[in-house]
């Protein structure tokens, strides 16, 4: 039963080491004491083949996924110099971006005034009554008198859609 303990202990402890025995990062002493140990072992050998089919599996993932990595032919230019060039021509390019936005709403805000005002001031467009509706029926309010200007001025009416199909 002793022996079945040391024998335990002996595996614990090569288990522990396997992985440095598998990259050679032991002395020669711990070397030969685990190589001794899987020969005799077949638990221990049986981990030993598993831990090195799992290492040679991520080595060759590894070595797949960089050799995917494409380097570029030309040494990339890595100096002051050219990093302030860069930020400099970024700089003026994000410029004539905002300088664009800004004089876009000026002109939009500008035409938005100018075609009201036009609007406004159509005397086509005087309003003679103001409407005011009501779920049973709309309500026409006269609005108060106009001015004496307004009253001299000929207001020309465009002919409705509705007066071609009026019965004289």
């Amino acid at each position: 039963m002793a022996d079945d303990i040391s024998k335990l202990d002996d595996c614990t402890e090569i288990s522990e080491d396997l992985s440095a025995f598998i990259d050679g990062e032991l002395s020669k002493e711990q070397l030969a004491k685990i190589y001794e140990h899987l020969i005799e072992c077949r638990c221990c050998r049986q981990a030993y083949e598993e831990m090195k089919i799992t290492q040679k599996a991520i080595k060759n993932y590894f070595k797949r996924s960089t050799e995917e990595f494409e380097i570029p032919e030309k040494p990339l230019k890595i100096g002051l110099k050219d990093n302030i060039i860069s930020k400099i021509i970024f700089i003026q390019k994000e410029k004539k971006i905002i300088y664009s936005a800004v004089a876009l709403s000026f002109l939009a805000i500008a035409s938005y005034f100018s075609i009201s005002f036009i609007n406004l001031n159509s005397p086509e467009k005087e309003v003679l009554h103001e409407v005011k509706f009501t779920k049973e029926n709309p309500v026409l309010t006269p609005l108060p008198p106009a001015s004496k200007e307004l009253k001299d001025k000929k207001i020309k009416k465009k002919p409705s859609a509705n007066a071609s199909f009026v019965k004289h």
